[in-house]
């Protein structure tokens, strides 16, 4: 893993007595890899699913041809 891509973990890392990418891995906030210009996420938890987060997803997967954790071919979009 790149260090500039886990560099915003290191301070709160070092307050936790962790490593930076241990930090890195566990927050979703944080992109291992290179994504797109533009990243959309679509809420996962209970409540979210119930009010119809499937279909959004569904209308995101099939707008933008790519899957959950995929960039679109030009990096435009990144699907989370």
């Amino acid at each position: 893993m790149r260090l500039s891509r886990v560099a915003p973990a290191r301070q709160p890392a070092e307050r936790a007595g962790r490593g930076a990418a241990q930090v890195a891995t566990f927050y979703t906030m944080f992109n291992r890899s290179p994504i797109g210009k533009l990243h959309v996420m679509v809420c996962g938890t209970t409540p979210c699913m119930l009010c119809g987060a499937r279909g959004i997803y569904q209308a995101l997967r099939d707008h933008l041809g790519v899957d959950y954790g995929q960039t679109t071919k030009a990096r435009a979009w990144h699907v989370g």
